[in-house]
């Protein structure tokens, strides 16, 4: 039986150790061990709920199936954001979908190397295959049209592969669409509470229009009785 390894909270806590360990698991490094490593986090910016990382990997000799690098993805150190993405089982659904389902779909995704997740307390940890080398799209200028008629083709087939398959009914963590109707409605009720104190905070002085309050008070209560 395979050793259960602890959970990193943060990138200070993986270890050497840890990671030889976590790529044993998965049979990349048998013909080898990693001597050194570096971690370069990544962008945090806007959007993100988890800490971003890539490791670069230094052997004791050769090997073709070590990778140089991974990408690691972590669980955020932040309780207020582990705590929604544990209700919306966010994180479960993304280290599930590399453990079980990956293998399964027509979509390329990268190589996972190691994957866990402690339901309770909401740590988790994915190590990916670092995919550098593409095209990276940044979130705030978008993409091009050529682009996006790639993306969406990739995902009509992504979902045709899928489409009524019964087997989807029999992954308790795939959420139906109904419930996370509901799951949005809620959290947009919460959110619009805390949004006028979040903007005064942020850019003190400046009022929205009345109008614009009152019509996202209105949207609130549609969504609550759709």
């Amino acid at each position: 039986m395979k050793e259960k390894l602890a959970i990193p909270i943060d990138f200070e806590s993986i270890t050497k150790d840890w990671l030889n360990l976590a790529l044993q698991t998965s049979e990349m490094i048998n013909q080898t061990t990693i001597e050194t490593f570096h971690i370069e986090t990544l962008d945090d910016g806007p959007g993100q709920t988890g800490q971003l990382a890539r490791i670069t990997l230094e052997y004791s000799h050769k090997s073709k199936e070590a990778p140089k690098s991974i990408i690691a993805k972590l669980s955020s150190k932040e309780p207020r954001v582990r705590a929604m993405m544990q209700k919306s089982r966010n994180y479960e659904k993304e280290v599930r979908f590399y453990l079980e389902l990956a293998s399964k779909t027509n979509l390329s995704t990268p190589k996972c190397f190691y994957g866990d997740i402690d339901p309770e307390s909401g740590y988790c940890i994915l190590l990916l295959e670092d995919l550098a080398h593409y095209c990276v799209v940044d979130i705030s200028t978008g993409c091009n049209v050529y682009n996006a008629e790639l993306v969406i083709q990739s995902l009509a087939n992504f979902h045709a592969n899928w489409w009524e398959k019964s087997e989807i009914q029999e992954i308790d963590y795939i959420t139906p669409i109904n419930q996370l109707a509901e799951y949005k409605q809620q959290q947009y009720q919460e959110w619009w509470l805390q949004f006028p104190q979040k903007l005064e905070t942020a850019l003190p002085g400046y009022q929205l229009p009345p109008a614009f309050l009152e019509l996202g008070q209105q949207f609130g209560a549609v969504l609550l009785n759709c």
